[in-house]
């Protein structure tokens, strides 16, 4: 027998204005393959901040059981579409939760400076319905700057019931980026003193007696790259690595250039509030995200590589 339920699509809308009342069509497409939507009433709203409208609409599912992906649509006057979905469960619950199967593909990536190699993003339907979404590629703090970039960050895809299809995402590293690097970094939003930055090791590891070999290779360039950059941008007198690692446990160094005195830079005064003694870590420049990557950009177009 064909599997009979009512959906009900009520949803709060938390406005800024009142709309003038306005009659809603209801926007018919190719549903999904065997459902039959009843011919409820049109749904007119002229809606107040705080206020809601609701319909119901009576829908006949097919006898092919599964997992069903049902849209509801209104158009306001402005032409714009709200949409909405709900999945629909006909017969037994299935053996996975999953709608959607995400492959990728096994092995690192692996480029060279100023090289390019795409990541194939394999995506699978698991309902018995089309499914519209979207690939969202996530990559740690470092990977947003001219060093090394992944995109483009967001793409859509629509799959039909049971279809396959896969999503290209290009890596991208720059000219300047060295081989086998082992470090991030990266600029302390936080700044105590003019400068300050964080050396992150890349390799999952909790205890500075974990790192590779050549990690700790590796980190003499990094060292080395930092304190050239820092004696030029910011003429510091001493220089301070703490590894402290009490909030985050992965292996890094709190870098902060000492001065007696103060800096300026985008308009804010740095001032070495602990100088001769111990950093003062609570005194310090809080950078707006923009300023951060703006000082990022600045201190990477004078890195000595």
């Amino acid at each position: 027998m064909p599997t009979r339920m009512k959906a009900t699509y009520d949803r709060a809308m938390d406005a800024r204005c009142t709309w003038p009342p306005a009659s809603v069509p209801r926007r018919r497409g190719p549903g999904p393959p065997g459902w039959r939507t009843g011919h409820g009433p049109d749904l007119a709203y002229d809606l107040k901040p705080g206020e809601h409208a609701k319909t119901t609409v009576e829908v006949r599912g097919p006898e092919t059981p599964g997992r069903y992906l049902v849209a509801a649509r209104i158009t306001d006057e402005s032409g714009q579409i709200l949409e909405d979905t709900a999945e629909i469960l006909a017969g037994s619950p299935p053996p996975r939760e999953d709608l959607v199967d995400v492959e990728l593909p096994p092995g690192p990536i692996v480029v060279g400076p100023g090289g390019s190699a795409e990541l194939t993003v394999s995506v699978t339907n698991l309902a018995q319905s089309e499914i519209r979404g979207g690939v969202a590629a996530i990559s740690p703090f470092g990977t947003w700057g001219p060093e090394v970039t992944l995109g483009p960050r967001a793409q859509p895809f629509r799959l039909a019931a049971g279809a396959s299809g896969t999503v290209p995402v290009t890596v991208h590293a720059g000219h300047t980026a060295r081989r086998g690097a082992h470090w991030w970094v990266l600029v302390r939003p936080q700044q105590p003193t003019y400068g300050a930055l964080v050396l992150v090791c890349k390799e999952e590891a909790k205890a500075f007696s974990e790192l590779s070999s050549a990690a700790f290779a590796d980190m003499k360039t990094a060292v080395d790259g930092i304190e050239a950059l820092l004696r030029h941008t910011v003429a510091y007198e001493r220089i301070n690595y703490l590894m402290l690692m009490m909030v985050d446990p992965d292996v890094h160094f709190h870098v902060l250039p000492r001065y007696d005195g103060e800096r300026q830079y985008g308009g804010h005064v740095f001032k070495d509030a602990g100088w001769p003694g111990p950093p003062a870590l609570a005194s310090h420049v809080a950078l707006r995200e923009e300023e951060a990557a703006a000082l990022a950009a600045d201190f990477a177009a004078r890195w000595r590589s």
